[in-house]
């Protein structure tokens, strides 16, 4: 048994047998698939437009659609068209390659997603792979914890992301990865100017494999709720892997975070360099006020479709591997 087996940036083969299982309670009472309004989350001008200066997400695009109550309803995700249906409530994700289906979503009052079931199905190995989802909020609506398991040749690993917040602002999140004999640990910790400094206005700046299930367009939406309400200076990256109860391996580095804004306090531009992650500078595009009753902020376009763009973004199954390859060493 490779000691990496379960280590979330290492190869995972035979993956197709596995079933991935996030698990967690809710402190919040559960619904059945309300969708969140970003102005109950206290966001009333929608993200409509990101697009990428060539760095993490390749030169790609983000354009999202909301409808008169501040409902997300679909729109294009870096690489992928994306639909959010009510009845029933269903993310459809399309691919050329890795068409996906989130489908028996359930939702806490605020709409944060406390479950919901994953089907990818993957075109080159005619394989659909699912994968179960749960997580949990602080009170004020936060996503504070994601964990689960998955076993593969008679081998059970296990799994979670917590995420600590003081003030309203993320300060700490914590991977834990372990299979029989071997433990990962990567830790995210967060430093912050003076409070009002910095603020948010609704910028998720996670990367989509720092909490790998998590796709960039549920965060915008408000479906994981509100990450921080300012953006942080820097974050310091730490990795450690231990085997037989003895550090094998370990790593640190740190990612340091440039911000802009426009007249009104929105965030104009959100960059960041070094870390993990290398560099991105993402600009943000606004739409009306919704206290207005302006209407949808941006038409329905899929701008690969008229040949802006290539598809860059991965599937779920892909990222989970490219991470765990990103460590071989």
């Amino acid at each position: 048994m490779n000691k990496h087996f379960f280590q979330t940036r290492l190869p995972l083969l035979g993956f197709c047998a596995a079933l991935l299982s996030f698990t967690a309670c809710s402190d919040d009472e559960e619904g059945t698939g309300v969708a969140p309004s970003l102005p109950a989350l206290g966001q009333n001008r929608p993200i409509t437009d990101i697009r990428s200066g060539g760095g993490y997400y390749g030169g790609s695009r983000a354009l999202y659609i909301y409808d008169l109550e501040g409902h997300m309803t679909g729109g294009y995700d870096f690489g992928k068209d994306f639909v959010i249906s009510t009845d029933p409530f269903l993310f459809e994700i399309s691919s050329s390659s890795y068409p996906a289906t989130w489908k028996n979503i359930t939702t806490n009052s605020r709409g944060g997603i406390t479950s919901a079931t994953i089907e990818e199905y993957d075109t080159y190995e005619d394989m659909t792979y699912t994968y179960e989802l749960r997580a949990s909020y602080t009170g004020d609506g936060r996503l504070s914890r994601l964990s689960g398991s998955v076993r593969e040749d008679g081998v059970t690993c296990t799994y979670q992301w917590t995420l600590q917040y003081e003030d309203g602002n993320l300060v700490s999140m914590v991977e834990e990865d372990a299979e029989p004999g071997y433990k990962a640990v990567t830790t995210w910790d967060f430093e912050y100017d003076e409070a009002g400094r910095r603020p948010n206005s609704g910028i998720c700046f996670l990367m989509d494999d720092d909490i790998l299930p998590t796709e960039p367009f549920q965060w915008y939406a408000g479906y994981w709720g509100r990450l921080s309400d300012e953006i942080p200076l820097s974050c310091e990256y730490t990795y450690v892997e231990t085997e037989d109860g003895e550090d094998v391996y370990d790593m640190t580095s740190t990612t340091r975070y440039d911000v802009t804004y426009n007249s009104d306090g929105t965030v104009a531009s959100f960059g960041f360099n070094g870390g993990v992650h290398g560099s991105e500078h993402l600009t943000f595009t606004y739409g009306n006020d919704f206290s207005t009753g302006a209407g949808r902020a941006v038409p329905a376009v899929r701008p690969a479709a008229a040949g802006e763009q290539p598809q860059l973004r991965k599937s779920l199954r892909e990222r989970i591997r490219a991470r765990r390859a990103a460590a071989q060493r």
